[in-house]
């Protein structure tokens, strides 16, 4: 992480000291870079970091020009089997300016590292997305992470076949990507989803309630009665509220099953922290999804020891 981090520094430009997002304020929005003394623009020193599951998961990257929606493709390597070849990953994009009127733009890029006895000593790491700047690092063959400076860029997590319209295996529309940037709440609703890992993510959700926070424990299986089985996850939140008032506490989310069928009606699909309320379902034993509308509310899933960044207590 130290090599990604001086690498990281030499390659984008960041912004200094760290950004809150609380219950009061927009979303993370871009600012421009501070000086310091000597004159040269001091750099982030509290990233936000996130971790992207290639097969399952794209971004949307929200930054002062507009917002971007990054697909990721699988890794690949070239002569690595002794930690001393190439590994990286093809991406495609979409672009949306801010203004409005504006058509979207398209493109594909790769990002690769450069391994020399499996440790990183060169390579192209900025996922470029039109105007727009992301940072990532080859993690392993099916997840890469990306770092943001969370006042320069906003990441939000959506699930893949949302990058583009798809038929099959089940009919899905390519993301609006205007409805991440927030102009004006849409008369009807459109819900999105996007992938969240146990254990290892905490997400953060914002709405008219406040800023909430949910950690998710292991996932469970088990018996209610006879003939019926529940499949789901423990999570504690946190809230904090628009006027600033803290709650916390702990819950679970499961699906269940009667007679070995999916009982909706029997099912607790809504994580709560207070008045919030977001849904999810299952997904499996390491990772489940969540659904939005971004128009209304947005969220984040960074990895754990990132969250506290994201939110001011």
């Amino acid at each position: 992480m130290a090599t990604f981090r001086r690498m990281l520094m030499a390659l984008i430009f960041c912004c200094s000291a760290g950004i809150l997002l609380r219950a009061d304020e927009e979303p993370p929005r871009p600012a421009r870079a501070e000086q310091d003394p000597s004159g040269k623009a001091r750099l982030q020193d509290e990233l936000v970091q996130t971790t992207v599951v290639y097969d399952s998961a794209m971004v949307v990257v929200v930054s002062d020009r507009g917002a971007a929606g990054v697909r990721f493709f699988e890794a690949f390597e070239l002569g690595n089997k002794s930690g001393n070849g190439v590994i990286g990953v093809s991406y495609e994009w979409r672009f949306l300016e801010g203004e409005l009127g504006a058509e979207e733009e398209t493109g594909t890029g790769r990002v690769f590292a450069k391994l020399v006895d499996g440790n990183v000593r060169d390579g192209s790491l900025v996922v470029t997305c039109g105007p727009i700047e992301l940072a990532w690092a080859h993690k392993s063959k099916v997840s890469g992470i990306v770092q943001f400076n969370p006042r320069d860029l906003a990441v939000h997590p959506v699930a893949a076949h949302y990058f583009a319209e798809k038929k099959k295996p089940f009919p899905a529309a390519p993301i609006d990507l205007s409805r991440f940037l927030q102009r004006e709440e849409p008369a009807k609703p459109a819900t999105t989803a996007g992938p969240v890992r146990y254990g290892s993510d905490v997400l953060v959700v914002k709405d008219a309630n406040g800023v909430a926070t949910f950690e998710f424990g292991t996932a469970f299986e088990r018996a209610k009665e006879a003939n019926q089985k529940l499949q789901g996850v423990p999570y504690h939140f946190t809230l904090v509220s628009p006027d600033g008032e803290t709650k916390e506490g702990d819950g679970e989310v499961y699906e269940t099953y009667t007679n070995g069928k999916y009982d909706n009606d029997a099912s607790r699909l809504d994580l709560e922290a207070g008045p919030l309320h977001i849904t999810w379902s299952r997904g499996g034993d390491d990772r489940g999804w969540i659904y939005y509308d971004p128009a209304r509310n947005l969220i984040w899933c960074v990895d754990k020891p990132y969250a506290k960044q994201l939110v001011g207590v």
